[in-house]
């Protein structure tokens, strides 16, 4: 009795397992996204560090769906993500487009590293994510001044110290490089 009550319950199971499957509708089909009008699915896009880079995503809706918001986000930097929250509703089998822009970490350790984009669409209904790879390299020339000090009392006709520190963040070393101070 306990055998026949165990395997009729593991039918009903399975038959409730295929059911939910069969029902389940992504929220979303047909993602494509692009950054500078390049589609990303390549896996090929190059983008400068620093850059603030426009993100379209165009999708259809794979159900009826509210609450709607798009969102993008570099990995390690989830507190620079981008959203674009949707005036309308979804409505199934209808094209729509988001348009976000996202700025490019700086901080890179070397002279170019792939990072990790992730592309989120959330609705009352479900929600799909999808990463893409972006290759991401510094600027070929960045001198980045890091600090200047003054003194805070200066005499008339005498010179005054001024020093400056600068980093070149580029990707190419920089030669003669010449820093001009004016005082008013």
């Amino acid at each position: 009795m306990r055998k026949v009550f165990l395997v009729s319950f593991i039918a009903i199971f399975a038959v409730l397992a295929l059911i939910t499957s069969v029902i389940a509708v992504d929220v979303v089909t047909n993602v494509n996204v692009k950054v500078n009008d390049m589609d990303v699915s390549t896996g090929n896009v190059a983008v400068e560090a620093g850059e603030v880079v426009p993100i379209n995503v165009y999708f259809t809706a794979g159900a009826d769906a509210s609450d709607v918001e798009v969102s993008a986000w570099i990995q390690g930097h989830r507190s620079d993500a981008v959203s674009d929250d949707f005036k309308d509703d979804l409505l199934v089998d209808k094209e729509y487009h988001a348009r976000l822009s996202l700025k490019m970490p700086t901080d890179l350790d070397e002279t170019e590293e792939e990072l990790t984009l992730y592309v989120r669409v959330e609705t009352n209904e479900g929600n799909w994510e999808e990463s893409y790879t972006l290759n991401v390299q510094r600027e070929s020339y960045n001198a980045n001044v890091l600090f200047v000090e003054v003194d805070n009392t200066v005499e008339a006709g005498a010179s005054v110290p001024v020093d400056i520190v600068i980093k070149n963040l580029g990707r190419h070393e920089l030669d003669d490089l010449i820093v001009s101070v004016s005082v008013p």
